[in-house]
């Protein structure tokens, strides 16, 4: 039988690129450049900015374990909640900000800035 390819995947179900394998570990050696817009692309559809708690979150319907060691991998630590990575250290927040985490949603970006400047001017 020939296997036919869609978006990656043969129609057996691998992924040809990675004979096969389905973890997607693939995804950490990319660039890190290309680790910023993949990181972009689930916090700009998912991402929301919660003030009064001092977090960031990102709900995904994707992989939530691989969207956690990307940014472990850019030098963000954040924690696996279901389908939601939070990230909630102050300096985790602060990088996030500068990375920048949000590409498309300019609104959420503001206020995730404006949530770093706070946590940053209350630093000891």
């Amino acid at each position: 039988m020939t296997d036919l390819h869609f978006g990656g995947h043969s129609s057996n179900g691998q992924d040809p690129r990675t004979n096969g394998a389905h973890d997607g570990d693939w995804i950490l050696s990319m660039p890190p450049k290309m680790l910023v817009k993949f990181v972009q692309g689930a916090a700009d559809g998912g991402g929301i900015v919660v003030p009064d708690k001092q977090i960031l979150k990102i709900k995904t319907r994707g992989s939530p374990e691989m969207l956690r060691k990307v940014l472990t991998k850019l030098g963000i630590p954040s924690t696996l909640c279901g389908n939601e990575i939070i990230i909630d250290q102050p300096t985790a927040i602060i990088d996030a900000a500068r990375l920048p985490i949000f590409f498309a949603a300019r609104e959420k970006q503001i206020a995730l800035e404006r949530l770093a400047r706070t946590l940053q001017e209350s630093a000891p």
